[in-house]
């Protein structure tokens, strides 16, 4: 599993999942941190240690793992009381993410339900020892649609996620909203129509990249200035391909992501240097002439009029390199990226 040569620039420390395996990426090496285990979901602690998902067949737990792969500590305990129960009395932990301010972790839960077989998921915050008596529920989902995913938080202390909901057409689409505190109301950043999910944040917490599909085949890496409970324009910097789960490098230099070489193969993971989707500083404008140039030929230009102005260029597409290319990266599983 050796990703090419451009994996050796990038800075830090990446963790993937592959096949139920989790592995990290340094110095342009892969090293498998655990066994093939039903891992799934995987994030960084600032101060040290990842958080991941282990799903089995009828639920999924949170495990604290030192940063070689090794079990620290399990956080939660999701399965039924015995294995005689009903498997309603199952539940379900995903997408994980730790908010340095508060020392806790975000995630997507499945109750309180609204029925045994219900499983739409709400966020909820849980301390770093995942004591039970310190868990709170932020969102509430919408019934039958498979709830809220993809917590982001904040460093004021809110939240960004995603809320799955029907469109005008009936058809189940996700945006991406904002959540100030836990007993605050919630504002969408994006509509239904984008069909935006996959936040990231960037590191200095003015960008915020998502995946929007727009009711597409293809998923879009979308970029968009985060103004704290609004999104500027927002700007589309791949459509040529699949896009899941952008990160950002934590100096800011580029965006990760995962997307197949080629329609209906695994997902490679590849990477956006920040020239590639920084807009370019527009050219000056040409100042007026005194004068008719000697050499000039044709019409003459009346004198002292402005030189008629150049077309604007437009800017050559991104060109994303890839990093990776005989893997099957799981596209469900987010990036985590420690500098």
């Amino acid at each position: 599993m050796a990703p090419k040569a451009p994996a050796l620039l990038l800075p830090g420390t990446i963790y993937l999942v592959q096949a139920g395996a989790i592995y990290s990426l340094s110095a342009g090496r892969f090293q498998q941190l655990t066994d093939p285990a039903g891992w799934v979901q995987v994030t960084a602690v600032p101060n040290g240690g990842l958080i991941a998902v282990k799903r089995s067949a009828a639920y999924s737990d949170l495990y604290q793992l030192g940063l070689d792969g090794h079990v620290l500590a399990q956080l939660t305990h999701n399965a039924a009381p015995s294995r005689f129960s009903d498997i309603g009395a199952n539940h379900w932990s995903f997408y994980p993410s730790v908010q340095a301010a508060t020392q806790s972790i975000f995630m997507s839960y499945d109750s309180g339900k609204a029925g045994d077989y219900e499983v739409d998921l709400a966020i909820w915050q849980l301390p770093l020892s995942g004591a039970r008596s310190g868990w709170r529920q932020w969102t509430y989902p919408n019934s039958y649609t498979g709830g809220d995913v993809q917590p982001v938080p904040l460093a004021s202390g809110g939240l960004l996620y995603v809320k799955f909901d029907q469109d005008d057409n009936g058809n189940k689409a996700s945006q991406i909203w904002v959540k100030q505190t836990r007993f605050g109301s919630s504002t969408a950043l994006t509509s239904l129509e984008d069909d935006c999910s996959q936040p990231a944040l960037s590191p200095d917490g003015t960008t915020l990249a998502m995946v929007c599909s727009r009711q597409q085949e293809r998923s879009q890496l979308v970029l968009a200035d985060f103004k704290g409970t609004s999104l500027g324009p927002m700007r589309t910097v791949l459509s040529d391909r699949v896009v899941a789960e952008p990160t950002w490098a934590p100096d800011g230099t580029g965006i990760a992501f995962l997307s197949p070489a080629l329609a209906d193969q695994p997902f490679q993971l590849w990477w956006l240097p920040k020239s590639q989707y920084t807009p370019p500083e527009p050219s000056p404008s040409p100042s007026g002439s005194p004068g008719p140039s000697p050499k000039a030929t044709g019409s003459p230009r009346a004198i002292g009029s402005p030189r008629p102005a150049p077309s604007p260029t437009v800017p050559p597409p991104p060109k994303p390199v890839q990093l990776t290319t005989d893997l099957g990266l799981d596209a469900t599983a987010p990036i985590a990226w420690r500098s």
